[in-house]
């Protein structure tokens, strides 16, 4: 079925409901065409004259104090395709692995990540979990032995002030004597 200039726009109006439905009230009431509609529509609630400042939000996105990794994944994610819609798959997985090494604010992390050669977005959010993870672990390790290091530490201090007053006392038997 071939529809007419006509057919298509009073289609597409009635097919608009909600926020989309209301900007027919700003339609002029004579002489827009459905090209001119799908415009103030793809202005109104597209994202492809949007993508500027969806770029932007991607360049300036940061890890939030005690955002997981798989948040700032999602987030990434969904900036990237909103920020560069037309792009192919290959483009979107490099930008977001970028962007989320980017998002990290380590240096360290990120080289130890970039190291492991992450060709995608998940690989590098993978690798940066493997990572932090063994940070962690290494770090509770750490923490433990100083803390029995301490210990030994406080008894071998203990063992030699016992030593030093046995020392002391024996020095006062001797002048004593």
């Amino acid at each position: 079925m071939l529809w007419d200039e006509k057919d298509k726009f009073i289609n597409l109006c009635s097919s608009l409901h909600g926020p989309a439905g209301q900007i027919l009230r700003k339609l002029p009431t004579k002489g827009t065409t459905t090209a001119e509609l799908e415009e103030l529509l793809q202005t109104r609630f597209g994202t492809s004259k949007q993508a500027a400042s969806f770029e932007a939000k991607l360049r300036a996105r940061r890890r939030q104090e005690g955002e997981t990794l798989q948040e700032l994944h999602r987030d990434i994610s969904r900036l990237v395709q909103l920020a560069f819609p037309n792009e192919p798959g290959s483009f979107l997985a490099l930008e977001g692995r970028n962007a989320f090494l980017n998002a990290l604010e380590d240096g360290d992390l990120e080289f130890e990540v970039l190291k492991l050669e992450p060709k995608t977005l998940s690989d590098a959010v993978d690798h940066t979990i493997r990572l932090e993870c063994l940070v962690e672990s290494v770090r509770a390790r750490s923490h433990s032995a100083t803390d029995k290091a301490g210990g030994r530490a406080h008894r071998q201090h203990n063992i030699l002030a016992v030593t030093d007053k046995k020392e002391s006392k024996d020095e006062s038997v001797e002048l004593q004597q």
